[in-house]
């Protein structure tokens, strides 16, 4: 199975696809969140306790913000010290240096699209066997399997079956670009069946289940 940076999944059993996507730009991208931004230099990427909250920039930069990664780092250090409630419920906000703070709405947003990202996963997967996860994209590129598993956004039995691909879809565009193997894409399309998600009424359920911060079975 593939997860792509902005929520694209695809489920492959070597004969057949089973694609989705859901919207996860909070969770992965910084999207909504007050002091969020892209993966640039100068992004909060990894946040730690020693004594206080401790983080790491990327490029080693003065922070400016905070990306995807960091908000999950963030988010998974504050629920392993106690400080924010498997329910979302955090008493103040967290500020981590300067004007870079976690206020309780941004923990809303993530909640939102945290909840978004397992559901669809749910709705996809419907109880298959999963042995790979191909985590794809720019935030998969220092992304922390472990904190993704005590936020609930992976299952635990997925730890040792996920790998770093990169960006498989940009790769996949160039490979057409220059094969323009068009029999082959047309036929992964034929092999290729969509789940829409505003049409499936299991989606809103999971959704509702999944929003607290509890590891997935």
């Amino acid at each position: 199975m593939d997860l792509g940076t902005n929520g694209e999944m695809v489920y492959s059993d070597q004969n057949h696809y089973i694609v989705t996507s859901a919207a996860c730009g909070p969770a992965f991208e910084g999207g909504h969140m007050k002091c969020g931004i892209g993966a640039v230099a100068g992004a909060v990427d990894k946040v730690w306790f020693d004594q206080r909250l401790k983080y790491h920039t990327l490029q080693d930069q003065q922070a400016v913000g905070v990306c995807g990664n960091g908000y999950i780092s963030w988010l998974a250090t504050l629920l392993k010290k106690g400080v924010l409630q498997k329910s979302g419920y955090m008493e103040h906000d967290s500020y981590l240096c300067g004007d870079i703070v976690l206020t309780k709405k941004d923990i809303r947003e993530f909640q939102l699209s945290k909840s978004a990202i397992t559901a669809a996963l749910d709705c996809l997967l419907q109880y298959k066997e999963v042995d790979r996860v191909y985590l794809s994209g720019g935030f998969s590129k220092s992304i922390d399997i472990e904190d993704c598993i005590r936020l609930g956004l992976f299952s635990r039995t997925w730890k040792d079956k996920s790998s770093i691909s990169g960006n498989i879809a940009l790769r996949g565009i160039c490979q057409y670009a220059l094969l323009q193997d068009r029999k082959k894409i047309e036929e992964i399309q034929g092999k290729s069946n969509t789940i829409s998600l505003m049409e499936n009424s299991l989606f809103f359920e999971y959704f509702v289940d999944n929003m607290y911060f509890i590891e997935r079975e």
